[in-house]
């Protein structure tokens, strides 16, 4: 996209006269004017307008040229958007499930280190040997966290990174309307 200086050089190089009689452009919110004029101008620059109704033709072609690219954006996030949703629901699932997963599995660690403690206990270990049974059990126990929490991450990333296809464009052809 041409830098907004460029646009603005060009938006002066329509007649002021012409921009009054042509009127507000037909733009958008967060759309850009010196874009609008710019394009305007570096038509005219082309076509060399010799009164209004060529400069009136020149807009319309311009402002369908603004729609068409309106049109494109919003296109692309209709359809887009019911995908991203969907694959939102999923890692929203995943992570769910991992956060309840992760509060089990410190449960599961508390209770392995307890109960080996206290078989330690019984057969006249130290406080040393408790120690060790704790680090053994949780060591143990983080490696096979570690392990799901890969798989977890990989599901993750297949969502992230499925494509569109032309299913999804299908059933999502109701939000389209």
């Amino acid at each position: 996209m041409a830098s907004r200086s460029v646009l603005t050089k060009l938006a002066k190089n329509i007649p002021a006269e012409i921009r009054e009689l042509l009127g507000t452009p037909p733009l958008v919110f967060g759309e850009r004017p010196a874009v609008y004029y710019g394009m305007l101008a570096s038509v005219a620059e082309s076509i060399k307008p010799d009164n209004f109704l060529t400069w009136t033709l020149l807009k319309d072609w311009v402002d369908k040229q603004i729609e068409v690219a309106r049109y494109r954006k919003f296109k692309s996030q209709v359809i887009n958007e019911p995908r991203r949703r969907e694959i939102q629901t999923k890692i929203e699932a995943y992570e769910a499930l991992l956060c309840r997963d992760n509060q089990v599995h410190d449960a599961r660690i508390r209770q392995a280190v307890e109960a080996h403690q206290k078989i330690a206990r019984e057969q006249g270990a130290g406080e040393e040997r408790l120690k060790e049974i704790d680090a053994e059990i949780t060591q143990r126990m983080i490696a096979e966290e570690s392990s799901r929490i890969t798989g977890v991450e990989c599901n993750l990333a297949y969502w992230e990174k499925l494509p569109v296809t032309e299913r999804d464009l299908a059933t999502s052809w109701g939000s389209w309307i």
